[in-house]
């Protein structure tokens, strides 16, 4: 009998986020996580605005979060943010 799969179960492993994300992403990740906007974000990694708003779409879908609280939960859990 198989295992019907729970939506736990489908998050992606904590421990795994040096695999599941590029060195871009979780530097995005990080100054999301010190409250840093999509512009200055932008301006520091010296790319476009729209290029970040694609960097945390694909981040949340990695993370299979629905917004930033969602990320910030998993960064701090993950030890990809340390308070």
């Amino acid at each position: 009998m198989e295992r019907k799969k729970t939506a736990k179960s489908l998050k992606p492993e904590i421990n795994d986020f040096e695999e599941l994300f590029t060195e871009k992403e979780l530097l995005v990740i990080r100054m999301v996580c010190g409250q840093a906007s999509n512009k200055k974000i932008a301006d520091k990694m010296e790319l476009s605005l729209r290029t970040i708003e694609g960097y945390r779409r694909v981040i949340l879908h990695k993370m299979k979060m629905k917004n930033t609280a969602g990320l910030v939960v998993y960064a701090i859990r993950s030890g990809i943010y340390k308070i």
